[in-house]
């Protein structure tokens, strides 16, 4: 358990930045040698920091008086945290929270609300707290199910298993020194489970574009790009992805891979199967069922006609890298070699005339960009010294404009 104490020298320290999910130093504290740099944090360290600004903010909020219940001191919201809300997450069952209840500023409710939200974007930082709470009493949580009630009663349930006690020896081993340390392989599939997988999960893709939520692809849409090149650069480099994947950014990942795959050339997305970290991801999806409501929810919108004429959800239209993708292989089917030729051209120079009276430059220049993508670059379109537009492809290290 954290005291208020402990809790405010952590937020004195750090603060945590919900859109790159990064912890990041105060100010105050960045000429500080005593403390660690957040590249320096290792696993543990880190989800305890996001556990603990979590849980202060919550006392913070409830302590300033923010419901019917008045104003209370920070030791005292802090004391029916670590009473109330610790022994409800530590009991195993079903557990529900209302929407209409916060104004009573109670921090069980809060609490629970966010740790029920449907949706992983919008309760990382609890589900980090959740799972640090029943770590620290060694017990994890299984079967994790969550729903919605009435339109507006969030729930989750879940089973408890004991965690086994830990290892002495291994807990002093530096996590990040490789002498210590044995990375992930990525998985022997054989061709036959390779191809039914594959078949599965595109399936799967095909019915979360018929449901996926205006944030998902929005957030899909933003960051395709990087996501391509992240995952061009794990392929390429023969690399194992070592962090967590979860819910909407599973699916990014995926659609991004799709995108990436040339015909006759490499399958991003085979090779992002062989991950464990996006097989861990699949099984939680499944176990979870996840994929029942993905479907469940397609079907739904395919019955109301909310679903267009490009098999996605209306309003939505497809990606810049979704349009490139076909566009290229629609030009590879005509030329076989057409593959061939930007593999040479990316060879000797990274800027290319565009002229968009010319429909064969610009087929060209299509299946360039998507090649330079495959191979981990950056594109953009800028306009040259003459004023004529260009495509602009650079090594990747800095993110285009």
């Amino acid at each position: 358990m954290f005291n208020i104490d402990e809790l405010k020298e952590i937020r004195k320290k750090y603060f945590y930045d919900p859109d790159t999910r990064k912890i990041k130093l105060q100010f105050r504290a960045r000429g500080d040698s005593s403390v660690k740099k957040p590249e320096e944090l290792n696993q543990d360290e880190r989800n305890k920091i996001i556990s603990a600004l979590y849980e202060y903010k919550i006392v913070k909020d409830v302590a300033k008086g923010n419901g019917i219940a008045g104003e209370r001191t920070e030791e005292d919201v802090l004391t029916e945290i670590q009473t109330e809300v610790y022994n409800e997450i530590l009991t195993p069952g079903k557990k529900s929270a209302q929407p209409f209840v916060l104004m009573a500023g109670r921090p069980r409710d809060i609490i629970m609300m966010d740790i029920t939200q449907p949706t992983e974007e919008k309760r990382h930082m609890a589900d980090i707290y959740f799972n640090y709470i029943l770590s620290e009493n060694r017990k994890k949580a299984t079967n994790i199910q969550r729903g919605i009630e009435d339109g507006m009663v969030y729930t989750i349930s879940y089973d408890i298993e004991n965690l086994e006690k830990e290892n002495g020896f291994r807990k002093q081993l530096d996590p990040n020194n490789p002498q210590y340390t044995q990375p992930q392989k990525k998985l022997d599939l054989t061709p036959e489970q390779l191809a039914h997988r594959k078949a599965i999960v595109e399936r799967l893709i095909t019915d979360y574009r018929k449901m996926e939520h205006d944030e998902w692809y929005e957030s899909r849409t933003q960051k395709e790009e990087t996501d391509m090149q992240r995952i061009a650069n794990t392929v390429n480099q023969n690399s194992v992805i070592n962090t967590s994947i979860k819910g909407p950014g599973l699916f990014r990942l995926l659609i991004a891979a799709q995108n990436l795959s040339l015909d006759g050339e490499q399958d991003f997305l085979e090779e992002m199967l062989k991950q464990p970290a996006v097989s861990d991801a699949l099984l939680e999806l499944k176990k979870s069922g996840q994929v029942h409501t993905i479907y469940t929810e397609a079907q739904e919108n395919e019955k109301n006609g909310k679903v267009n004429a490009e098999g996605i959800v209306n309003g939505h239209s497809i990606t810049y890298g979704e349009r490139l993708h076909k566009q290229a292989n629609e030009y590879i089917s005509e030329k076989p070699n057409a593959v061939a030729f930007a593999k040479k051209e990316l060879s000797v120079r990274s800027s290319f005339p565009l002229e968009y009276s010319n429909s064969e430059l610009t087929k060209k220049s299509r299946v360039i960009e998507l090649v330079a993508r495959t191979q981990g670059k950056l594109t953009n379109r800028t306009r040259n010294g003459e004023g004529n537009i260009v495509l602009q492809v650079n090594d990747g290290k800095e993110q285009s404009k």
